[in-house]
């Protein structure tokens, strides 16, 4: 795919969002997958270990993606 770039820049968000709806939704489903494996296996501590933790780890990648683009953002000014 190819994305040419408009004056309005549509294209460029039009295929930014494509790729990020895409990306999003194949590793929501990989992680439930792999969750609904570990309960069959009847192991649903070690799959509620692996929700909590994917979560958390993702609210701290959040968290200090955040923090490092304001702190980019003061030091451009």
């Amino acid at each position: 795919m190819r994305a040419e770039t408009s004056a309005d820049g549509g294209d460029w968000l039009r295929c930014f969002a494509g790729i990020g709806f895409c990306g999003a939704f194949t590793t929501f489903s990989s992680v439930n997958l792999e969750m609904l494996e570990m309960i069959r296996s009847q192991v649903a501590l070690l799959a509620a270990v692996y929700f909590v933790s994917s979560f958390a780890c993702g609210i701290a990648a959040v968290s200090l993606g955040t923090m490092l683009g304001m702190k980019k953002r003061e030091d451009l000014k």
